[in-house]
């Protein structure tokens, strides 16, 4: 059962990671399968904003000090502009890399109520 969840959440990283982001209904889509894969596994993350965070920038306010402190304020700033989702009451955001550039991106999702970090990596 894990292998099958791994298997979702490369796939949609690998998906949602490219250069030319895929339409909103597809990262909504790919986002939904993502988030019920990140709840089932036995990985939780002690980041809780302690509150609701309501907008996107609020969402980015939120996860760029983890993201910076995880993977290196540079190297999360090369990423921007950030892919920003609200799917199901959780946040999904992705890093990008310009074009022409070969690598991976970050990927972070949390509640919007509560800030509560489900799913975290960074693709090599």
């Amino acid at each position: 059962m894990t292998t099958k969840y791994l298997y979702v959440i490369i796939l949609t990283m690998l998906l949602l990671s490219c250069n030319n982001w895929p339409p909103k209904e597809v990262r909504i889509k790919e986002g939904r399968k993502l988030i019920s894969a990140a709840l089932e596994m036995p990985t939780r993350y002690d980041f809780v904003a302690g509150h609701e965070i309501k907008t996107e920038d609020e969402a980015i306010e939120f996860a760029e000090p983890i993201l910076f402190g995880i993977f290196g304020e540079d190297n999360i700033k090369d990423e921007k502009p950030y892919s920003v989702d609200l799917v199901d009451g959780y946040w999904i955001l992705e890093g990008n890399l310009p074009r022409g550039y070969h690598g991976g991106t970050f990927e972070i999702i949390f509640s919007a109520r509560n800030g509560w970090v489900i799913y975290l990596s960074h693709g090599k």
